[in-house]
């Protein structure tokens, strides 16, 4: 915006004008036209300065109200934006209580379960201890078999050799039954003989008495 540059007008009495002459009078006058002149010129072109200058300034004016409009549409946005954003705050808070609700829950469910995996770790411990013992009584009992076996092998050899000794002994009583039998039938016949001869001798005997 343009400064206002104004020229003084001097302005000269009638008394002024008494004590010149008339050259001086008609300088004055001139001079006093001229810078009425200048005056015009400079408050018209101060007065079309001031117009724009109006112009302007309205325009500028219009421009600031409708920015101030849109601030109050952006505030008002704004404040709509910041309210979406607390909603979602505070769903993603209540997200986040539930998930630790959640969390309690689940670790709740871990220990729980850390406690039977702790219990299935010690009894398949136990299991592989109890196997081991197994395997040692199988391998007694496999030890104990072969002693069995080897009882039962020196039980049939000497069942063999008391078989054998038994057929021996067959072998030698119907030897002996053979020879008792023939004994007996030789017994018999001698007792026979011996009766005959005593009954001969007998008889002899009290024919010579």
């Amino acid at each position: 915006m343009k400064a206002l540059g104004i020229t003084i007008i001097l302005l000269l009495s009638q008394n002024g004008f008494a004590g010149t002459d008339t050259n001086e009078k008609m300088d004055l006058l001139k001079q006093n036209a001229e810078s009425s002149r200048h005056n015009y010129e400079q408050y018209q072109s101060n007065y079309e300065i001031s117009e724009k200058n109006v112009g302007v300034a309205e325009s500028a004016i219009k421009e600031l109200n409708r920015l101030q409009s849109e601030l109050k549409k952006n505030d008002k946005r704004v404040a709509e934006n910041k309210a979406a954003l607390e909603a979602m705050k505070v769903k993603f808070q209540g997200f986040k209580r539930d998930e630790k609700i959640e969390i309690e829950r689940e670790q709740k469910q871990i220990a729980d379960l850390k406690k039977v995996l702790k219990k299935l770790e010690d009894n398949v411990k136990q299991r592989e201890l109890n196997i081991v013992a197994y395997d040692k009584k199988v391998q007694e009992i496999d030890q104990e078999k072969k002693d069995w076996e080897q009882q039962d092998k020196k039980v049939a050899e000497i069942q063999k050799q008391l078989r054998e000794k038994e057929k021996k002994a067959q072998e030698e009583r119907q030897k002996w039954v053979a020879k008792r039998n023939s004994y007996k039938v030789e017994a018999q016949k001698w007792k026979k003989q011996a009766g005959s001869a005593k009954s001969r001798y007998d008889r002899f005997s009290n024919l010579t008495d």
